[in-house]
């Protein structure tokens, strides 16, 4: 009878030990779930910082190219003004005319020249 005590007992401990260790095993599925949903919302929220980042370029690029195209304008108008300001002030002649559009025509390349070149980034 003895042993039969000693059998019951040590059956009764193994049980409770089994459940604990069910416990804990349970407890270890739940945590590597929840690891790898993290894991997933972590790589979601790479790819969304990408896609802003590459949003935020295109949105430069786009504002750069904005600021080119009135800077351009700006010259352009300063040369129609200057050129329409040196054709009134010149000799009406045709000849005369001529040469004074040339050189505002000249001066208006270089400026643009000049502008892309310090504006632009070579690669």
């Amino acid at each position: 009878m003895d042993s039969e005590k000693v059998i019951r007992k040590l059956q009764k401990r193994i049980g409770k030990e089994q459940a604990l260790k069910n416990v804990h095993q349970r407890r270890l599925t739940e945590a590597q779930l929840y690891i790898r949903q993290l894991e997933s919302n972590q790589e979601k929220l790479l790819q969304e910082k990408n896609k802003q980042e590459e949003q935020l370029l295109r949105l430069d690029a786009y504002y750069q190219q904005q600021l080119l195209v009135k800077q351009v304008e700006t010259i352009w108008q300063e040369f129609q003004r200057k050129l329409t300001i040196e054709l009134l002030l010149a000799d009406q002649s045709q000849e005369l005319a001529s040469a004074v559009l040339e050189t505002e025509v000249s001066k208006l390349k270089e400026q643009i020249y000049q502008w892309i070149k310090l504006t632009l980034p070579l690669n």
